[in-house]
């Protein structure tokens, strides 16, 4: 698994180390301050990692860098004392090596801020998405029919009429629909199977179209003609 994520991690254009141990781990961090340190603290080999943590953890040289523990332990994910729980992000094995990666590109980017305007509704055919509430509306023959969406739906369905015409990757909409949060691939396709019932109610389902071995993408054909 240490090779697995280091080789994910370079696949994306970052340079990785893998230590066989957590001493290993501190001389290694000594010579160049990582800007990350991910320990796997349930094997032997970490038994003496505090030294470790603590350098990590000790903005050494004026750079914080940020720690990522991974363990089986039951209680893992609550602990509430020691150098352990002072980790910025403790992950439960077994793991997806993508989407830790996945999780540790997050870890990087800079906060996403609230333009203080108003975001304006998207519209693409006979279908309205509201941006500030989870709803959609589409016209049906004569007149508009508002839905009702789950949130984590409606952040799915925003992020593809977003770009209409792309195939939109499931790797692409996991890591915009859950930015802070470690979600397998299987959770997209399950949220899209859920959007596509939600969006039965209207007899659009098939708008979210499959494109085997690529993603998802917006079968804008299906739409009737919404009066302007």
């Amino acid at each position: 698994m240490r090779e697995v994520i280091a080789a994910n991690l370079q696949a994306i254009g970052w340079f990785s180390v893998a230590a066989l141990t957590a001493r290993e781990g501190w001389r290694l961090a000594s010579q160049v301050l990582p800007d990350v340190v991910v320990m796997d603290i349930d094997s032997p080999a970490t038994a003496d990692c505090d030294g470790l943590l603590k350098l990590a953890q000790s903005n050494a040289g004026g750079k914080a860098v940020r720690t990522v523990l991974l363990s089986s332990a039951p209680d893992f994910t609550s602990a509430s004392d020691g150098i352990h729980a002072g980790a910025d992000l403790r992950v439960m094995k077994p793991l997806d090596a993508s989407a830790l990666t996945a999780r540790l590109v997050q870890m990087f980017r800079p906060p996403r801020t609230l333009a203080p305007r108003a975001r304006p509704k998207l519209r693409l055919g006979s279908i309205e998405l509201d941006r500030h509430q989870p709803t959609v509306r589409v016209w049906r023959t004569d007149s508009w029919l508002t839905l009702d969406l789950a949130r984590t739906e409606h952040r799915l369905l925003e992020c593809m009429f977003s770009d209409p015409t792309r195939v939109h990757s499931r790797e692409s909409l996991r890591d915009a629909v859950w930015p802070d949060a470690v979600v397998e691939l299987r959770t997209v396709d399950q949220y899209v199977r859920r959007l596509r019932r939600s969006l039965g109610a209207a007899h659009v389902d098939a708008l979210i179209g499959t494109v085997v071995g690529a993603g998802y993408r917006l079968r804008l054909e299906v739409l009737e003609r919404a009066p302007t």
